[in-house]
């Protein structure tokens, strides 16, 4: 019975170290991404990120509806 109850800790601890080697693992990925976050974007949080990106969104859309008037334009006056 004992031996049953070491065996079932040994195994609670192994999986203690894969869980806390994981995480370790993890953080140096979300470290990685907030660096990257910073230096291509100048974003220093998620939040700032996420507003970056729906200002860049709303140029996007903005250059596509120019971008589409103006070929209407040149459309109407070249009769493709």
């Amino acid at each position: 019975m004992s031996n049953n109850i070491t065996n079932r800790l040994l195994k609670l601890k192994e999986d203690i170290e894969e869980a806390k080697a994981s995480l370790n693992r993890l953080e140096g990925k979300q470290e990685s991404l907030y660096n990257n976050l910073k230096s291509e974007f100048g974003c220093s949080s998620i939040e700032e990120g996420q507003e970056k990106l729906k200002a860049l969104l709303e140029e996007l859309t903005g250059k596509r509806e120019d971008i589409q008037r103006q070929l209407d334009r040149l459309e109407e006056q070249y009769e493709w």
